[in-house]
């Protein structure tokens, strides 16, 4: 388990030396570049910190709203912790949600640890338009990019094959280039060494397309139906992205209280 980093906004205590590292790194590459547009947070303390009752359970969420006129809605990091029988239950999360006034596709990155022999990896540019009706915005965000590329890559390695999530949301509202994938290894030894070596100059380049795409080839809407629509998708996007994620699992390990209490700051967005 890697020791926590000082002064980053958002820490993972829970994870391995190689994960803590990957996601750390994100973290603070995230707030150099975009820092700047961000608020600091004002996640209460009981959001910002929270176990179950047996404390087998540990998580912690926090959300930095974008300053006005940033066209950051806000950028979550987050971290659940359980113990479980056949090992560590450990999911992770960064995720930078953006306001309508722009088209460029959220960012999504997600480690999901299931025991020391398992690793799912979710990371997706999170298409905003409908990908059949809006060829260019298809070509931009996607076609143009090396996202294929990345999981291309990553699928050659023995370790690793394809994640189908059992969410039909989840995979509705992946893009084509999602880089859904999970890996199996001998013992958490070899994953972390997938992880330093293939997993992280993947997910790092990822990061750095989406960055790209949203400073250079997102486009500021000014039609007040376009950005009447492009909110109401992201509104039913979160709502339900928030009932997957959390509304039906977080019960179960932390409680209903809690969940309620995770749930409002993140609908809230700070």
């Amino acid at each position: 388990m890697a020791p926590p980093c000082a002064g980053s906004w958002i820490e993972f205590p829970k994870l391995s030396i190689a994960k803590n590292k990957l996601m750390t790194s994100l973290a603070t590459r995230l707030d150099r570049e975009l820092g700047s547009l961000l608020n600091s947070t004002l996640t209460p303390p009981e959001v910002r910190s929270f176990q179950s009752q047996d404390g087998v359970s540990q998580g912690s969420v926090v959300l930095r709203s974008g300053k006005q006129g940033s066209k950051i809605r806000f950028l979550l990091g987050s971290w659940l912790h359980s113990s479980l029988p056949f090992g560590p239950l450990n999911i992770t999360t960064l995720q930078t949600i953006l306001e309508p006034e722009i088209d460029s596709p959220h960012l999504l990155v997600e480690l999901i640890q299931t025991g020391y022999k398992s690793l799912v990896l979710c990371v997706d540019n999170m298409p905003r338009k409908d990908l059949v009706m809006d060829p260019e915005y298809l070509k931009r965000f996607y076609e143009d990019s090396k996202l294929d590329e990345l999981r291309a890559k990553l699928v050659k390695l023995p370790q690793c094959e394809y994640y189908v999530s059992p969410s039909l949301f989840v995979r509705v509202m992946a893009s084509p280039t999602a880089l859904l994938l999970k890996f199996a290894a001998e013992g958490e030894e070899e994953l972390d060494g997938v992880v330093e070596e293939s997993i992280t100059p993947c997910v790092e380049e990822a990061v750095s397309i989406w960055l790209h795409g949203f400073t250079e080839l997102g486009r500021t809407l000014t039609s007040e139906a376009q950005i009447s629509s492009l909110r109401e998708r992201d509104d039913m996007m979160r709502k339900n992205s928030v009932e997957v994620d959390l509304g039906a699992n977080m019960p179960r390990l932390f409680g209903q209280e809690t969940t309620d209490r995770v749930i409002a700051a993140v609908i809230k967005g700070e």
